[in-house]
């Protein structure tokens, strides 16, 4: 939810630490992907692939609160597909944690991201 916090005056540092925590995320996961064997020509098809799903999520949940309810759903089955009955039908339930957890994040203020503290209970 990085994109999605509304600065007005972002400050050099808001935009350097926005960076950093993208840059140790997909350095975190190439640097599995080559302990796992993989070879420079799949790693880089690979995070490429990551990388564009990455932005399409991010821009997909820009207007994810003006959703249905059934669109909604829809974007999360999307992204996590599951062959298992009894799980998909606990999706609804997925949604509604989103819903919680997005609007958690809107009412986190920007010091308290950048020091970590970040304590959000599902009720």
């Amino acid at each position: 939810m990085l994109n999605k916090i509304n600065y007005k005056k972002k400050s050099k540092e808001h935009k350097e630490f926005e960076q950093r925590v993208f840059d140790l995320i997909f350095a975190n996961i190439e640097l599995n992907m080559r302990e796992l064997g993989y070879g420079d020509v799949s790693v880089n098809k690979n995070m490429k692939f990551l990388i564009k799903t990455f932005y399409n999520m991010l821009l997909n949940c820009e207007n994810y609160n003006k959703k249905k309810e059934s669109d909604k759903l829809k974007l999360l089955l999307d992204y996590l597909s599951t062959k298992d009955e009894t799980k998909a039908q606990n999706n609804t339930n997925l949604v509604d944690y989103f819903n919680k957890y997005q609007v958690f994040c809107f009412d986190l203020c920007l010091d308290s991201v950048l020091k970590g503290d970040l304590k959000f209970t599902y009720k």
